[in-house]
């Protein structure tokens, strides 16, 4: 990877581009055995946080997931709005199971609102 902006990821080459069956990813965010779109947020307690809507990472700094926005559904992100949790910042603290993924008790008060700024704010 080259580069890797808000709306497009630029490569070397054609080359880089390597077709996989969807079987054969065993996580990922949309396709794969395990999708981490829309899989819950749970702490260790079993407290449900909310349904992963998107993940965050730095583009320049690989594929690592420094955050989730969190959804409770239409209606709630609409009334509501969504919510932001940081990742652990101890990667073995977390979970990733097939049916969902597991965090510290912790981050239930580390939720925070999604904001109207954007993620950028966020890498301060």
């Amino acid at each position: 990877m080259l580069s890797c902006g808000e709306d497009t990821v630029i490569i070397a080459s054609e080359a880089a581009i390597v077709r996989m069956k969807s079987k054969r990813l065993l996580r990922s965010f949309y396709t794969g055995l395990v999708k981490i779109k829309d899989m819950p947020i749970v702490t260790v307690q079993g407290l449900q946080l909310g349904r992963v809507s998107d993940v965050y990472f730095y583009p320049k700094q690989g594929t690592q997931i420094i955050g989730y926005e969190l959804t409770d559904g239409f209606v709630s992100d609409l009334m509501e709005g969504r919510k932001w949790l940081k990742a652990p910042s101890d990667p073995d603290s977390v979970l990733l199971g097939e049916d969902a993924i597991i965090v510290p008790a912790v981050s239930e008060a580390e939720l925070e609102p999604v904001a109207a700024s954007n993620f950028k704010d966020r890498e301060k």
